[in-house]
């Protein structure tokens, strides 16, 4: 059992979040709370393609990703950065919370039942 703590300690990856707002009231929104080192304007991502991102924590992600349902002013684009890497797009941000949990667990039992295959 401690084995397996520290293989997840070692596995544990760091992820950079990125909201790219769509309208002025999720702009106004999200520039309420950051700071200025945590706006980057004309960020180059992974399509090629220049964004205004806004740096957030995955609990700020988590919380707008549950509010888009009952808020329909609330217009954004989730990005993310794994390490050093290319900031992509998050690609579970159009499903519901469920589904992405759900999505979550079968990709880590996967990941479980094939470690010598990158997932």
């Amino acid at each position: 059992m401690a084995m397996r703590v520290k293989e997840r300690k070692e596995r544990k990856r760091n992820y950079r979040w990125y909201l790219e707002p769509l309208n002025n009231e999720t702009k106004e929104d999200l520039l309420r709370e950051a700071s200025e080192e945590h706006i980057y304007p004309g960020r180059v991502c992974a399509d090629g393609k220049p964004h205004d991102l806004c740096e957030v924590p995955w609990k700020k992600i988590s919380f707008y990703l549950k509010s888009r349902t009952g808020n329909s002013f609330l217009q954004f684009v989730v990005w993310v950065q794994e390490g050093g890497g290319e900031i992509r797009r998050y690609p579970f941000q159009n499903k519901d919370y469920r589904q992405r949990k759900l999505t979550r667990g079968l990709v880590r039992r996967a990941r479980e039942a094939f470690p010598e295959r990158p997932i």
